[in-house]
């Protein structure tokens, strides 16, 4: 019985190292034939060429608290204050056919923290669109796309300086990344 268990123990080890040399051999692999590609980082106001549409974002600021009381925003008190950095982008179909642009897939970025569009500001903001955007041949749009934060996302730290730091519309992730940056060096 004693010798049938140490068998069986050693079968086992060996499987799981056999496994372990399979996946390591197969993360080799797949990283060798897909390399991590470096993020395309683009400042504030340079266009960038994204599905054939051009995208830019020509300026950003933070919306002051007496400003966001105009909007229908709801405000969340377990979260701690609000705070809306709002983009202007601009946008423009330079081919022959109508195109779309799909802003629900775009999020704000800093080095610790993402987020997406807010829909209900956005639709304030820009009462004609959509986060889906049609463009047709020739034409021009500019947006205000607003990203509400909340105080209790952040430390007391980051919190503070969130005005300061400067972050990225992050416009594409696959194949490369593409950010276009908020800050204009």
């Amino acid at each position: 019985m004693r010798g049938f268990r140490k068998k069986r123990n050693i079968i086992i080890m060996l499987g799981v190292i056999i496994a372990g040399i399979l996946w390591a051999v197969e993360f080799w692999h797949i990283n060798v034939q897909y390399p991590v590609q470096e993020a395309l980082i683009y400042t504030q106001g340079e266009k960038v060429c994204i599905e054939n549409l051009y995208i830019s974002v020509t300026s950003h600021q933070w919306m002051q608290e007496k400003e966001l009381m105009n909007y229908n925003i709801e405000e969340i008190a377990s979260l701690g204050k609000r705070k809306v950095l709002l983009l202007n982008l601009h946008m423009e179909n330079s081919t022959v056919q109508t195109r779309q642009m799909h802003l629900y897939t775009y999020l704000l970025e800093y080095d610790y923290y993402s987020n997406a569009i807010n829909l209900e500001l956005f639709m304030e903001l820009n009462p004609r669109e959509s986060l889906t955007v049609t463009l047709e041949p020739g034409e021009q749009k500019n947006l205000k796309v607003p990203f509400l934060l909340y105080e209790k996302q952040f430390t007391e730290r980051q919190w503070s300086q969130i005005e300061e730091k400067t972050g990225g519309l992050i416009v594409s992730l696959n194949p490369q990344k593409i950010c276009l940056g908020l800050s204009k060096n």
